[in-house]
């Protein structure tokens, strides 16, 4: 997957008090990710690499609650996305808090890798797909000492997955500059995360890393 799929993460929530004011989701025509408690997409990654046998294996995206946190002085409604290898939930890789705002789809919690609050019980929201968008549009999670760089490279491109066709807008993280290793997500608006391909060169060998949507039941 993506680079949030490859690494786990725990998710603290601290709920907010009565007398705060809930920021619900607004109504928006067009959404990057359709969010409603038990929503769930299921995928399946692909990697080859010259000299080695391809590896396989998939895995499961399911919104499993709505919760309510404190960020900024207010209560804000966000969503529970849970990626497991069993569509059962049973054996949970990771989990994220998310919420569609009008310029695209947040990620609430400590960090975009590290999950949960931190000691401080500071909550960070991050910009992790933006959208809408248009071609060489950029934007930036930073991290302290280092930053994450997206880069949109196009708006309106197909994408064939066993769940069928897909007209998607496509962003570029990684190596943008010299493309030795960056990984291409794929969405499709009202849909979600339709796929990603990434590459990694190792001198004459490139790694590449698919992965796309083979269904997705709404609830």
């Amino acid at each position: 997957m993506t680079r949030i799929d490859l690494l786990a993460a725990t998710i603290v929530v601290l709920s907010g008090c009565d007398r705060n004011i809930i920021e619900t989701q607004t109504a928006l025509s067009q959404v990057v990710l359709p969010l409603a408690v038990g929503n769930q997409w299921s995928y399946e990654t692909v990697i080859t690499q010259e000299g080695k046998a391809p590896e396989t294996w998939r895995f499961y995206h399911t919104i499993t609650a709505r919760q309510e946190i404190f960020y900024e002085g207010k209560s804000v409604e966000v969503y529970l996305l849970e990626k497991t290898s069993d569509s059962e939930g049973r054996v949970k890789l990771f989990e994220m808090l998310l919420r569609n705002e009008p310029d695209g789809l947040y990620r609430y919690g400590e960090g975009l890798f590290g999950g949960g609050l931190s000691k401080s019980g500071k909550m960070e929201k991050q910009l992790l797909v933006k959208f809408p968008g248009e071609v060489g549009e950029a934007w930036k999670v930073d991290h302290g000492d280092y930053h994450h760089r997206f880069i949109y490279l196009s708006t309106n491109t197909e994408l064939i997955t066993p769940a069928g066709r897909f007209q998607c807008f496509v962003f570029r993280s990684g190596d943008t500059e010299t493309s030795s290793w960056y990984t291409d997500d794929y969405y499709a608006p009202n849909l979600g995360w339709i796929g990603s391909i990434a590459k990694h060169n190792y001198g004459a060998s490139t790694q590449t890393i698919k992965t796309y949507l083979l269904d997705y039941k709404p609830h």
